[in-house]
């Protein structure tokens, strides 16, 4: 099976891929354009910053994973990936420590101006960090770094999240924001982190119109999630300070409708979030425990691209002597009953004596589809709910 890592990795990450037994290919100079040239013979492919695009996944006829090396899946054409039934895995936790770092960096750097040419044209009084509001929409891994540095720095932390209870918020030691407006209007400090790959426009025209003035914005997830014309808008009015770090350079005038160096309160820094030591050896291990786990079980760990299991109608349990075709007999009953499987999960008892299959279906079960899964002479038992 072959391996090609196409952006910069620790050396542990070939070796160790290599110690799995797959012959890898390490060419950071191809980049998104000379992808699909290479892809060819690709069965796993590990990326970091380089575009996937659709081209590069419709070139690639053997490709079976995707990983990205690092948080987020931006760079990676998901429909095209599912489409072509490839799992496009990440490293959510790998790189969250880095990435609370800078944020607290930009922010920092937006209160003192440690940006700006020295000596400073003007010495404004900075606010501090100690007393103010940290508003985070969603409550990632690094959304929950990032509130333990705010914390201990003596800041107050509210969330907003769709998931985040009142109860787990008393447990987390958070306020909870009920809405997005009313983060965004009590909050001295706002930072974005979707926890889903779909999340869209987060940061909305209302929302900015709702900060208070001089209040920060900080964005280092992924591009889209802020109305930048309405940013843009603010920034020209000297109400907001705004921290980015998901662009490139050559993306503003062209994505961005103000350069990179436009403002006083803009500070842009060029995807450094993860661009640590300690992340991109983290990164590296991570990367190689889910192409482990993918080889040993076909599962892909921190995969973004499957769908939720919908439509559940019922659960079969079959419990069967090995041996025998009995997966196989168990799906043309199925098929003959028109019956979906949604999900199988297999696995085998002790001494492989016997095996078992966990099968959720898309229709209830009926005293027929029992009498034609039974019938195979190797199923031990049949339990269903």
């Amino acid at each position: 099976m072959h391996a090609l890592i196409v952006d910069t990795l620790p050396v542990e990450a070939k070796a160790g891929l290599e110690a799995l037994g797959l012959n890898v290919t390490e060419d950071t100079s191809l980049g998104s354009h000379n992808l699909p040239g290479a892809i060819a013979d690709v069965d796993i492919l590990v990326v970091g910053r380089t575009r996937v695009t659709r081209r590069t996944i419709e070139a690639g006829t053997k490709l079976r994973v995707i990983v990205h090396a690092g948080s987020g899946a931006e760079n990676i054409d998901l429909t095209a990936a599912s489409e072509r039934g490839v799992f496009v895995s990440h490293c959510p936790e790998a790189d969250a420590a880095a990435r609370a770092e800078l944020v607290l960096g930009l922010v920092l750097g937006l209160d003192r101006q440690l940006y700006r040419a020295y000596p400073q044209p003007s010495r404004a009084t900075a606010q501090g960090l100690r007393g103010r509001t940290l508003g985070l929409y969603g409550y990632d891994a690094t959304a929950k770094h990032l509130q333990e540095v705010a914390a201990a720095l003596g800041m107050r932390i509210q969330v907003y999240g769709e998931g985040l209870t009142a109860a787990l918020a008393a447990e987390a030691r958070v306020k909870r924001a009920s809405t997005p407006a009313e983060l965004f209007a009590t909050s001295d400090i706002v930072s974005l982190h979707p926890e889903g790959p779909d999340a869209a426009l987060l940061a909305t025209a209302e929302c900015i119109a709702a900060m208070q003035s001089g209040s920060t914005l900080i964005n280092i997830s992924r591009r889209g999630l802020i109305d930048l014309a309405a940013a843009k808008a603010a920034l020209e009015a000297g109400r907001l300070r705004l921290g980015l770090d998901v662009y490139d350079p050559d993306d503003y005038g062209d994505e961005v409708p103000f350069a990179a160096d436009a403002y006083p309160t803009l500070l842009a820094t060029d995807r450094l979030a993860a661009a640590t030591a300690e992340a991109s050896e983290a990164i590296a291990s991570t990367v190689l425990g889910h192409v482990e786990q993918f080889l040993l079980t076909d599962v892909v760990p921190d995969c973004v691209n499957l769908g939720a299991a919908t439509g559940v109608a019922g659960t079969l349990i079959i419990r069967f002597r090995q041996g025998e075709a009995v997966l196989a007999a168990v799906f043309v009953a199925l098929r003959d009953a028109g019956v979906n499987a949604l999900t199988v999960h297999t696995g085998t008892f002790r001494d492989r004596a016997a095996a078992f299959a966990h099968v959720t279906i898309d229709r209830a079960v009926t005293p027929a589809l029992i009498t034609a899964l039974t019938r195979h002479p190797h199923v031990i038992r049949l339990d269903h709910r």
